[in-house]
């Protein structure tokens, strides 16, 4: 078993319920995070009934109040936050012509946003320990356009832009961070 503490993001099924399970497999501890109850509760189950240690946490990742919030119980659970999982993400079909305003700031505001405010609240605890991993799930789509990915593709390329930047910015801090 780990000492270790993570926050997984979009944990309320696919893949981050697939990381959160395995981040659990391997004797992490895990808060759950996402913003529907059901699922979040039932990922955070199916770690505790194979054995593993879960909190789940309903909260909205692109909210500067709940991403704190989210981050407060956990050192209140936990005692400390090691690993930060920004996996929560959005992605709509909409070409660049029919793209609503409202679905661009929903997507940015969830899959940049999002990993800033968790990123960040993560970090302000693990610099206290110097050391931690943020880890941001990114995408092709960030590196190349693909028809009606705007806001999507957007999102990703800037996401993959802010790793390279809380990478930079906190390595002195012996906190690395990968996309």
């Amino acid at each position: 078993p780990s000492d270790k503490v993570a926050i997984v993001t979009g944990a309320g099924g696919g893949i981050g319920r697939a990381i959160a399970r395995r981040l659990a497999e391997d004797g992490i501890r895990v808060v759950v995070a996402d913003r529907a109850r059901d699922s979040v509760e039932d990922s955070a189950r199916l770690i505790v009934d194979a054995g593993g240690e879960a909190r789940p946490v309903v909260a909205d990742v692109g909210s500067p109040e709940q991403v704190e919030r989210m981050v407060a119980e956990t050192i209140t659970a936990f005692g400390r936050v090691d690993i930060m999982v920004s996996n929560a993400g959005v992605g709509e079909l909409n070409t660049f012509l029919e793209l609503p305003a409202p679905e661009w700031e929903r997507t940015l505001r969830t899959n940049l946003t999002g990993p800033f405010l968790c990123g960040q609240a993560a970090a302000r605890d693990m610099v206290t320990r110097n050391w931690g991993r943020i880890i941001n799930t990114a995408s092709i789509s960030g590196q190349r356009a693909g028809w009606a990915r705007t806001a999507y593709g957007t999102s990703k390329a800037g996401l993959i832009q802010l790793t390279r930047q809380m990478a930079m910015e906190l390595a002195p801090h012996g906190i690395t961070a990968n996309a």
